[in-house]
């Protein structure tokens, strides 16, 4: 599918992306897309750390709309 749309519109979708998309369909989930060469080293370790920085993130996120609402910003604060 992604060939098909590459060659129907070139320059839409980069020369990486298409080597990233290949990479993440022929690979096991668990190596990232930006390495060259799959080593014992590019294993889960990779995984677990995105997976903690995604985690945080939504953390983050919650702490935030938590204080916007504590601090009279939240759209409820008017009730």
């Amino acid at each position: 599918m992604l060939q098909r749309v590459c060659a129907e519109k070139p320059g839409v979708v980069s020369k990486k992306s298409r080597m990233f998309w290949r990479r993440a369909a022929e690979r096991e989930l668990h190596v990232p897309p930006d390495v060259d060469e799959v080593t014992e080293e590019t294993g889960e370790g990779w995984l677990r750390e995105w997976v903690g920085r995604q985690a945080g993130a939504q953390e983050q996120k919650v702490e935030n709309r938590a204080e916007k609402e504590g601090s009279g910003k939240g759209k409820d604060a008017t009730l």
